[in-house]
């Protein structure tokens, strides 16, 4: 998780153009859906890769060569400071309350809105069809439907707020959405009413219908302390539903050692203790970060001299250290990238991060410690044990249990170049099975 730090901002890019309108006299849907993702704690690195970081589906919007899969679309990126821009675009908190009954000139719909911070109202108002057929040409032609909709406050009298001619042709389902203003007070009833004459005839497809309302408050809302994503796209680019959205995310950036260079995973010369801010993906270093930091860590109960951050700067050497990366290259011996994104106690999230790079944690006469399961010389670590050193010369050899006994091991574990998807490989010990047979272990 290399990061950069920032203030959120506008993401740049010019997005694919809108499609054109197909033909004139044909009503089309212009049903546009708005979604505000939160990402996590800030600041932090935002989007790797501009749109092709954001996936629909996991189709990204965006091609390596610049070409799109997805139009008329609009992005907007907090990156997560404390003091941060509202989201442009994003005016309003809404609640969707479907309807779905269809209304005529005699029958009018009411519903009543009793929020009270309630600002504003977006009706959805469908069209089975709209077709007037020519009994003697056979020809499809436009037709005219006048509704109205009107707004009550409490204690007056019904206004018509809005008076609506279309006059169109489509022989498929479409959807028009109409913006109003709430004043008054709560609560409001809200009516929908058809002024043109019901049809009569199998000739004239002009029914209407009440699809739904959104009930709106107007805010400008800033999530400071939040990486939040904002973005817009024709509803009909999904079939009218919200996709599966996922991001190639920089994550969090926290408090490295000031001579460690996160990009490159290397020290210069020697630390003097002191701090800067970057995002990184060294286990050591989230592990601080869990245990100092004031919003989403220990940081509020337990002052930061209480964790022996030199242990950890050890513990956090090692991690960088090279290891075969299986295809003849290099790579840090252990990384963390990973979600926290459920509360836990204290120290069973501590002790979880822990063991990512091999560690274990305890109380001791510092503070909070933290070890690490690394290669050391025996001596350091227990006797060394052999037969000049034991009574008679006699040493006994036990195994394990046969259930702990495993020939197999089948390893899950998350692909970044298969957008992080779980994959699983197995290895065997050809050895093993020949004298335990296959015994499964999952990891």
């Amino acid at each position: 998780m290399s990061i950069r730090r920032g203030a959120g901002s506008v993401f740049g890019g010019t997005p694919a153009p809108a499609q054109a309108v197909e033909a004139a006299n044909t009503l089309q849907t212009i049903a546009t859906a708005r979604a505000v993702f939160l990402v996590g704690e800030g600041p932090c690195g935002g989007l790797a890769n501009g749109w092709q970081s954001i996936y629909f589906d996991d189709t990204p919007l965006q091609n390596p060569d610049g070409s799109w899969n997805f139009s008329s679309l609009g992005l907007e990126v907090r990156l997560g400071v404390a003091d941060q821009q509202p989201l442009t675009g994003f005016p309003a908190v809404e609640n969707e309350v479907p309807v779905g009954v269809n209304f005529g000139a005699s029958t009018p719909i009411v519903r009543t809105i009793t929020d009270a911070t309630a600002t504003a109202v977006r009706f959805t108002i469908g069209f089975p069809a709209l077709v007037a057929v020519d009994t003697g040409t056979g020809n499809s032609n436009p037709t005219t439907v006048i509704f109205a909709i009107d707004v009550q406050s409490s204690g007056q009298l019904f206004v018509t707020a809005l008076q609506q001619t279309i006059t169109d042709k489509t022989t498929s389902p479409q959807q028009l959405s109409f913006r109003i203003p709430l004043s008054g007070v709560a609560p409001w009833n809200i009516r929908v009413r058809r002024i043109t004459a019901d049809s009569a005839v199998s000739t004239l497809q002009n029914a209407t219908s009440w699809v739904s309302y959104t009930e709106l408050q107007d805010y400008q809302l800033k999530y400071d302390n939040s990486a939040v994503v904002g973005l817009t796209f024709d509803a009909k680019l999904t079939g009218g539903r919200i996709p599966t959205v996922s991001f190639d995310w920089l994550g969090c950036q926290v408090e490295i050692p000031s001579n460690y260079d996160p990009v490159a995973r290397t020290y210069s010369g020697f630390w003097d203790g002191t701090f800067k801010w970057a995002g990184h993906s060294n286990p050591a270093w989230w592990f601080w970060a869990l245990a100092t930091h004031k919003r989403f860590g220990l940081g509020e109960l337990v002052d930061a001299s209480y964790t022996d951050k030199w242990a950890l700067y050890a513990i956090g050497q090692w991690c960088d250290g090279l290891v075969p990366d299986g295809e003849g290259g290099s790579e840090p011996r252990l990384s963390f990238n990973a979600q926290i994104n459920t509360a836990s106690d204290a120290i069973t999230a501590l002790t979880t991060l822990a063991s990512t790079f091999w560690g274990a944690i305890y109380w001791g006469p510092g503070g909070l410690m933290a070890t690490a399961d690394k290669p050391a010389d025996p001596a350091d670590r227990k006797k060394l044990v052999v037969a000049a050193n034991t009574i008679d010369a006699h040493i006994e050899y036990t195994e394990s249990a046969l259930k702990t006994q495993h020939s197999v091991a089948v390893v899950t574990y998350y692909e970044p170049e298969n957008l992080c998807k779980a994959t699983k490989i197995s290895v065997e010990d050809k050895d093993r099975i020949a004298r335990w047979g296959r015994r499964i272990k999952e990891v």
